[in-house]
């Protein structure tokens, strides 16, 4: 049976002035995505009602955001599968941000921070793989004003559904 786990895409702003929450997950010995960018969000635990009530709690714990108070729901976008486990199944929950303050790092996420989709360039980046144990080439986006943030793999996939879907923004032309 798959594991889920919902994410959070949260924006501010709006047309080409759209802003996304990103996150920088904290390096972990045994984390297949340690020091990945990544939206907020995690696995669905036992207590969670709901894969709503999983996105809510993680954001709060990852970025100490109150979702039901600081943001709009939009819509769930469409599921994605991992590479790393194929077992898991991501539902992207989108929302727009309502909050005036900022956001903060917690024991999971060393870094947050909103990129303007503007800043964005899409290219192709090498990678270590670790379930294969190899480099790859991977089609990701770079954020012009900061190299070191690369979004890739299925946060990649993920933030160009949304982008399509969501936004209408065809992000080939990033």
């Amino acid at each position: 049976m798959p594991v889920e786990a919902a994410v959070a895409v949260i924006y501010k702003g709006s047309g080409p002035d759209i802003e996304l929450l990103f996150i920088r997950r904290r390096e972990r010995p045994g984390d297949p995505w340690s020091g990945h960018i990544a939206f907020p969000g995690g696995r669905r635990r036992e207590g969670d009602s709901s894969l709503m009530d999983t996105v809510i709690r993680e954001v709060m714990e990852e970025v100490g955001i109150d979702l039901r108070r600081e943001a709009e729901f939009v819509c769930t976008a469409r599921p994605t599968g991992t590479l790393v486990n194929p077992d898991i199944i991501i539902y992207p929950y989108v929302f727009r941000y309502l909050g005036e303050g900022g956001v903060r790092s917690s024991d999971e996420v060393g870094e947050a921070f909103w990129i303007p989709i503007r800043e964005l360039r899409q290219g192709i980046c090498m990678r270590f793989l670790t379930p294969l144990e190899d480099i790859a080439s991977v089609r990701c986006f770079r954020w012009l004003r900061r190299r070191d943030i690369v979004i890739w793999g299925v946060t990649y996939r993920i933030f160009r559904s949304v982008m399509r879907e969501v936004f209408g923004v065809d992000p080939d032309s990033l």
